[in-house]
Formats: C-alpha cells, structure tokens, sequence
C-alpha cells in the first residue's frame, strides 16, 4: 500500500545446509521525509529514487534521464504497439562519464531503453534496456526485458494482497 517496504531474502550462508530468511523492513514515510530535508527534488523523483513508485515511477524516471528521438508503430501477433527509444540524456551521460566525452559507459549500464505501448490501453507492455554489441554497431542486445502479460486495467485488488506478516521465528531488521 505504499506505506512499508518489504524485503525478504533467502541466503545459505558459508557451510550451512538449509537457507536462512532475512526480512527487512522500511517505512517508506521515514525515507520520504529524510530526502525531502536532504534534496530539493520534486515527488516523482524521490519515489523513483526510493524504487518503490512502480511503474509510474519508472516511467517518470526514463522520462528524465533519457532522450527518446525513435516512434514508430508495428504489429506482433496481432497486436499493435507504439514503439518508443530513446538513449541517455546529456546531463546523464555526464555524470556517468564524469564529462569524458570519450569515456565508454560499463558493460552492464544499457546505451539505450525501448518501450512498447499497446496502442489501444497505452499501458507499456514491454520495456527493453539495451547495449550495442560493440560501440560503432547499429545493433543491440538486451540487458533486462520487463514484460507485461495478462495485465488488468482497473480491476478489482484485493487488500489482503498488499499485507505481509513475517513467518514464525523470522527476526525482522527495522531500516
């Protein structure tokens, strides 16, 4: 619901048999009001930059980091989708280049993100991060694709998805 963040992993520490749950928990409020005292930024970036605005806030955050040049329209298996692309922005290619126009991002940063929208829902079906296979190509490859399917506009959510309660003997970290 927006309110607490949690984080749960399972980890087999060095030598053990069975894996061991760490909860972790985060009022996102906490966080909220830290970053508002410690940056002047506008709400949809704090939320993007705490992760947890979803895909408003993702959307919002490519918005104002990349430059999107490319639009076109195709069909794939019936339907039809807006294709957007776009690469980083000048303020973002400097700092992740430390302003060295020649500098080569990492291997694991994407050079460019393509989003799909269905053209009918708008909903953004497909959002690809891509690289260039080497730095003069034309070509790319993925590095993450996030993919929508059966997706439900407007449909009924039941609350009891958004509760969490930790298992019995799961100690939990406040953070």
């Amino acid at each position: 619901d927006g309110t607490v963040l949690w984080t749960v992993q399972q980890v087999t520490p060095p030598g053990a048999q069975e894996p061991e749950t760490l909860v972790a928990r985060t009022v996102i409020g906490d966080i909220d009001q830290a970053l508002q005292a410690a940056m002047d930024v506008t709400d949809a970036y704090r939320i993007a930059g705490m992760g947890v605005g979803g895909l408003p806030a993702l959307l919002a955050a490519l918005e104002r980091s990349m430059t999107f040049e490319a639009v076109r329209d195709m069909e794939e298996e019936g339907h039809t989708f807006t294709v957007i692309q776009g690469r980083w922005n000048d303020e973002y290619m400097e700092r992740m280049t430390g302003g060295n126009p020649d500098a080569q991002l990492p291997e694991f940063l994407p050079d460019h993100v393509r989003v799909y929208f269905d053209t009918q829902t708008l909903f953004p079906t497909r959002i690809l991060y891509l690289r260039r296979t080497r730095p003069e190509a034309t070509t790319f490859v993925a590095l993450l694709s996030l993919e929508f399917s059966d997706i439900v506009l407007d449909g009924p959510v039941d609350d009891e998805l958004f509760q969490y309660t930790p298992g019995p003997n799961v100690e939990v970290r406040d953070r």
